[in-house]
């Protein structure tokens, strides 16, 4: 009988123990999510990950040497979290507050905040000049994700995943490409018009590409850098609960124990 009270008696105290560790982990993961500002900053030569799945962000002299290069990229649209699932709350990765009517910021995993970019939609023939801002998507081999209201005005809101092709216009510095609170680019782009070719959509922008324009019949594509699971150095690890066995009693004991309850402890 005793052997089984305290068994019992053991259970409850893991089970409470267990009942306290979920709910600081609970408590501590909403948090981050509700609290925490959207801070998936993209440094130079880092990797940025969510989840398993991670980008290599290129470094600040790999980036400058695509200056120029004709790309090609799977993109998407977001909005608002509570309109978008797949959108956490809060800012943005680099600070600013998410605007879905923008037609001037993009988010992208492996292009690093503050990068200005030419996108051109070969099918509504629509240009816009943009600078990333955020980070994501992180679903299959999209590395474009527009706000809703630039999604719209390039004609790809009801399809909601595209081919767009894409020119890095120019890098960011090193403080342009992590988080600062309350930032606010100094950046103004937008749609450009309607283009029949690549080339007439570069040419139509007012700050001239630093480097050489290379179209290409055969873009390059955009998605470079993807690693599908995390290093095991970066990896969070898990802490483990050891499970508390109850102990067990001698039989000499428990014979000891059931004599003296008999006999009584005596005069």
């Amino acid at each position: 009988m005793i052997w089984g009270f305290r068994i019992h008696e053991t259970s409850e105290c893991v089970r409470k123990a267990k009942h306290r560790i979920f709910w600081s982990y609970a408590s501590f993961a909403i948090c981050v999510l509700a609290c925490a500002p959207n801070t998936f900053a993209k440094n130079f030569g880092e990797l940025t990950c969510f989840k398993r799945i991670c980008w290599k962000v290129p470094s600040q002299e790999l980036l400058s040497a695509r200056i120029g290069v004709h790309f090609v990229a799977q993109a998407s649209w977001y909005d608002i979290a509570e309109q978008d699932r797949h959108n956490r709350p809060g800012l943005t990765s680099s600070g600013e507050n998410f605007d879905p009517a923008a037609l001037d910021r993009i988010s992208s995993p492996n292009l690093p905040n503050g990068t200005a970019v030419l996108l051109w939609s070969p099918k509504s023939k629509v240009a816009a000049h943009a600078i990333v801002n955020n980070t994501g998507p992180f679903i299959g081999n999209r590395v474009i994700d527009v706000p809703v209201g630039l999604a719209r005005a390039m004609g790809f809101f009801q399809q909601g995943l595209t081919e767009l092709h894409v020119v890095i216009v120019a890098p960011p510095s090193e403080e342009g490409a992590g988080y600062k609170k309350d930032r606010m680019y100094d950046f103004q782009g937008g749609i450009l018009g309607n283009f029949e070719a690549m080339q007439d959509a570069v040419a139509s922008l007012s700050t001239p590409i630093s480097a050489d324009f290379r179209e290409s019949s055969d873009p390059e594509s955009l998605n470079f850098g993807r690693l599908t699971r995390k290093p095991k150095s970066q990896r969070t690890k898990r802490r483990q609960v050891p499970e508390i066995k109850p102990k067990r009693i001698s039989r000499v004991a428990e014979v000891r124990w059931q004599m003296k309850s008999l006999i009584g402890d005596g005069p």
